[in-house]
């Protein structure tokens, strides 16, 4: 499995350079992944770029982005599904390329132990959270110009944003440039549990 850190963000607006804000997630997110970074980047002028995070590199700008830190590369990575490329982190169990595109296809609605952030190259961020609730993932936002998802509810006061709320589990989010979505597995009702870290994190 691996320790991994992860971060998604999307601009609703023009004039934003996501991979510009999450350099600043690194630092938080280094406890989880380690020193080993990988991003993916979604611009409407260059589509899907994935690359190497290092210190003093130039990031390619983009209106929507992913980091990702691990210590097991099969943690991370790109697949077709259909003809659209997914660039995906995983925490947890790791599952199968084709997997993921059943996740985001729908076909499987509610994964057990495997927690996902994906971008996708029509510019859509996704990310789920498994259904036992055994890993944590947050939703954050700035203002109403940037939605933020992470496993480190850090990551997001490191970007400026605020917590939304913990993401339920079973449930899968989907973000574009016009809407915000949370679909809530049919399975939910089996009752996940809920993440330590919520009950010392949040207040609602």
């Amino acid at each position: 499995m691996g320790a991994v850190g992860m971060v998604g963000v999307m601009s609703f607006h023009d004039g934003w350079d996501v991979s510009e804000l999450l350099k600043y997630a690194v630092p938080v997110l280094r406890h989880r992944g380690g020193d080993d970074g990988w991003a993916a980047i979604f611009s409407k002028g260059s589509g899907l770029t994935t690359f190497q995070v290092k210190e003093g590199n130039n990031a390619l700008s983009g209106e929507a982005g992913l980091l990702c830190l691990s210590t097991n590369s099969n943690s991370r990575g790109v697949v077709r599904c259909g003809d659209v490329d997914v660039a995906y982190c995983l925490e947890g169990l790791v599952i199968r390329p084709e997997d993921v595109c059943r996740l985001i296809g729908g076909e499987i609605k509610a994964l057990p132990y495997t927690s996902l952030i994906a971008l996708t190259s029509n510019g859509e961020l996704l990310a789920h959270r498994p259904i036992t609730g055994l890993r944590n993932l947050v939703l954050g936002a700035y203002g109403f110009d940037l939605a933020m998802i992470t496993n480190e509810s850090s990551a997001i006061g490191a970007l400026g944003g605020d917590v939304r709320t913990f993401i339920r589990p079973g449930s899968t989010i989907r973000v574009n440039r016009l809407s915000l979505s949370i679909i809530e597995s049919l399975n939910n009702s089996r009752g996940g549990k809920l993440c330590a870290v919520e009950f010392i994190y949040y207040q609602g």
